[in-house]
């Protein structure tokens, strides 16, 4: 469905990110020796999905100004 509605990178991006999740351990216990790792994988894809979104928009207001009034 992602490939028909979306296109091909969504599907390529959407296996990479479940694979990164499943392939590696994550705890939320971050004293734990695996914690320092799940945590830094977690931050890396939100940060990649917020750098994403901001290029996807070219940098214009997610309302469109409708919040300026």
């Amino acid at each position: 469905m992602l490939l028909l509605r979306y296109g091909l990178l969504t599907v390529i991006v959407c296996a990479f990110v479940t694979d990164a999740m499943a392939q590696l351990a994550f705890t939320t216990d971050f004293g734990a020796w695996y914690g320092t790792p799940s945590l830094l994988t977690v931050l890396s894809l939100i940060g990649l999905a917020v750098y994403a979104f901001r290029r996807s928009t070219a940098g214009k207001p997610l309302f469109g100004g409708l919040l300026d009034r």
